[in-house]
């Protein structure tokens, strides 16, 4: 996987279950606007918050081998801007 593919690597594995199942977990609802940003490892997390926009809900999601479904995942938090 290279940084350019990832979005789109992820939205292929959006078919898995185990990922669908993850963001119901999460309470992920894209009717309601939420959106999801990839996470690139060299962004520190504070970062990846800022290109998130202020209005919506984003979940952040980042290759994790660990992770069921290889990804991992985690809601953006209010931060200083």
């Amino acid at each position: 996987m290279t940084i350019d593919s990832m979005p789109f690597d992820f939205a292929k594995d959006l078919r898995k279950p185990e990922i669908r199942d993850r963001l119901k977990l999460l309470g992920y609802n894209s009717d309601r606007g939420d959106m999801i940003l990839t996470w690139y490892e060299d962004e520190y997390f504070r970062d990846v918050c800022a290109r998130a926009p202020l209005d919506v809900r984003t979940l952040l999601v980042w290759p994790n081998e660990e992770s069921l479904g290889g990804w991992g995942m985690r809601w953006a938090e209010d931060v200083e801007r």
